[in-house]
């Protein structure tokens, strides 16, 4: 099933998984604070452990899960948000149960991803739309044929890439993935 944005955060609030464009691939996602949506999404990809990235609509939303922002993830996020580097952040007290000690957060500029977050008032869960190991999907008809049974709907739009973002701590200055933005382009940032 094909939706708007509006329609996705309907499904979204009700604890459903959607599949949405963003500026890198198809994301795969939900609520971020509903467990029950993180096990489905695990069971979606066929892997028990895997980590998400949470997708927030301003810098100001970052505070609500993190208790801090480096000087080095502020300079990050002055050059590259919105856009597709993911940045990891130490999580608040209260939030450990969803995340964990850390969290990777990005800010997305898809207007799709933007409307989405827009309807809804928690952050959203977002994993590229694949099988665990196998390469990101960008293309419609794939995401229909992989996903079509098994996930709630699949919002109307196309993503802008074919990778991945890239995952970065800037506590432990660690590139996790690369992905949209090299790793020349994080460390020419950071030395300017």
């Amino acid at each position: 099933m094909i939706v708007s944005p509006e329609k996705a955060a309907e499904i979204i609030a009700e604890g459903g998984v959607v599949i949405y464009p963003t500026e890198t691939v198809y994301g795969l996602g939900g609520d971020a604070f509903n467990p029950s949506v993180a096990e489905r999404i695990r069971e979606i990809k066929k892997r028990k452990d895997e980590k998400f990235i949470i997708l927030v609509g301003s810098f100001e939303d970052i505070w609500e899960i993190s208790e801090e922002v480096s000087p080095i993830a502020e300079r990050l996020i002055e050059t590259f948000w919105p856009g597709p580097l993911t940045l990891i952040f130490p999580v608040r007290k209260s939030f450990f149960k969803f995340f964990g000690r850390t969290v990777a957060i990005r800010i997305s500029p898809h207007p799709v991803v933007k409307k989405i977050l827009g309807f809804i008032n928690v952050p959203l869960i977002s994993t590229s739309a694949n099988i665990s190991g196998e390469k990101p999907i960008s293309s419609l008809a794939e995401v229909k044929n992989l996903f079509g049974k098994k996930v709630d709907a699949i919002v109307e739009g196309e993503p802008w890439g074919e990778l991945p973002s890239t995952i970065y701590d800037p506590d432990s200055d660690i590139i996790i993935r690369e992905g949209s933005i090299s790793i020349d382009s994080i460390k020419k940032s950071l030395w300017r």
